[in-house]
């Protein structure tokens, strides 16, 4: 077995490693989040659910969100962002026409 001073750069270099693949597969199971509540925001505006629509499109802004904290460059999570926000803007607009009439 070799002396423990040799193998401390390669540990550190794992560690960095699992550090990095673990805050990717994060940043993929916030799209998974963003996209599946996207999806059902969808499936209930198409069924005038506009009450459930609004909540999924909050869920799916609040997705982009967190992957915008954790990874600000990202162009994926900003677009995902102003389309949540888009969907959401929409819902309410036609909740509140609804609800009037």
């Amino acid at each position: 077995r070799p002396p423990r001073s040799t193998l401390f750069p390669y540990t550190t270099l794992f560690r960095s490693v699992s550090k990095q693949l673990a805050a990717k597969k994060s940043l993929q199971e916030m799209l998974e989040r963003w996209e599946y509540a996207t999806c059902k925001g969808s499936e209930c505006y198409q069924r005038h659910d506009f009450r459930s629509a609004i909540m999924y499109f909050e869920v799916a802004l609040s997705n982009a969100q967190d992957g915008l904290k954790q990874n600000s460059n990202c162009k994926t999570f900003l677009r995902y962002y102003t389309l949540a926000n888009m969907n959401l803007a929409h819902a309410l607009t036609s909740y509140k026409k609804n609800k009037h009439e």
